[in-house]
């Protein structure tokens, strides 16, 4: 981030470089700030290419699945990204679309991919079906690990969509009393 600071000093019209600390911002869990950036960034005609998977996750840790969804397909007319996959599927299920997520997950789970197995397991669990969520924590994460998790997993159906994205993206499980089921 440092580096990216002194770069933008010395180059305050460079896209990239505006881009790049959107990603960065993104990956601090500033996602306001990181969409500062993106747009700056496209302001200055960057490629939205260089950033549209990042500024996609800022909109989802910021509760709007609508905006990260427009940007994770966008991103995948651009390259075809397992990580934009998974992350794509994230917020379909965060947005109420569990079967949909699935869907965009199956080429992955197919492919044993392991995190699509974990993705698959925190969008049942954000809407609402422990019962599987728990089945493929158990049969993809190690005893203990699943075990340690769990009691987080089974309460993603409680968070906010912002909680959801922050809890599922970066482990950050929000502390106090938690909504509804």
């Amino acid at each position: 981030l440092g580096f990216l600071l002194r770069a933008e000093q010395n180059a305050p019209r460079d896209g990239a470089i505006k881009a790049a600390l959107g990603t960065a911002m993104v990956h601090q869990e500033n996602p306001q700030r990181a969409l500062d950036y993106f747009g700056e960034a496209q302001l200055l005609r960057t490629p939205e290419s260089l950033f549209v998977a990042d500024r996609a996750l800022a909109h989802d840790l910021l509760g709007q699945s609508e905006a990260a969804q427009r940007d994770y397909a966008l991103a995948l007319t651009h390259s075809s990204d397992d990580e934009v996959v998974r992350r794509y599927a994230l917020s379909l299920g965060i947005s109420g679309q569990p079967d949909r997520a699935v869907e965009y997950l199956t080429p992955l789970l197919n492919q044993q991919d392991r995190s699509a197995w974990r993705t698959r397991a925190m969008v049942l669990a954000m809407n609402g079906r422990q019962a599987e969520a728990k089945s493929i924590i158990d049969a993809t994460l190690p005893p203990a690990l699943a075990q340690s998790i769990w009691p987080y997993v089974e309460q993603m159906d409680r968070l906010t969509p912002a909680q959801q994205a922050a809890a599922a993206h970066f482990g950050r499980f929000p502390s106090g009393e938690l909504g509804p089921k």
